[in-house]
């Protein structure tokens, strides 16, 4: 049986990383199709989670074609100070290499993006380290994603 051009069962076409803590089940390919077959439900729940991917997929895309590292970074900790960061620190995902892939650039320019933030007051160590990165001046770095934003659209 085929799907998308794909066999099934040919094995694992990506692998994720959780970025936080998390939960994961499980299911078995059978009862996963059967689910979508069975369930008008679980089907729309499914697609809905499909598209939202391809969307945020097609946003990272086009920002690792046309805005620099740092507008890129400036962003990501934006988001992660919005979705982790209630103490104004953000989690890196596991160390400045996993973060320059994240982005889509080597680690070494991701290191000058994260300097740069650093020496211009936005950014700073977390007091107790342990993989964080403290946002100092959201405002700020806001306003470097946007300008950033604007001159390369």
């Amino acid at each position: 049986m085929e799907c998308g051009g794909l066999e099934l069962g040919a094995g694992h076409t990506a692998t994720f990383t959780a970025l936080t803590p998390c939960a994961v089940r499980a299911v078995p390919r059978g009862r996963f199709t059967t689910l979508l077959d069975d369930s008008a439900t679980v089907r729309a729940h499914v697609l809905r989670l499909l598209a939202t991917q391809a969307r945020a997929q097609q946003e990272r895309l086009t920002d690792t074609a046309t805005l620099p590292c740092e507008a890129r970074l400036a962003a990501w900790l934006l988001d992660g100070l919005s979705r982790d960061g209630t103490d104004g620190r953000v989690p890196l995902p596991g160390g400045q290499r996993e973060l320059a892939d994240l982005l889509g650039v080597t680690r070494v320019t991701v290191n000058r993006a994260l300097s740069r933030l650093r020496r211009d007051g936005l950014i700073g160590p977390a007091e107790n380290g342990g993989g964080r990165i403290r946002v100092l001046a959201p405002e700020l770095l806001a306003l470097r994603a946007a300008q950033h934003t604007r001159h390369s659209r």
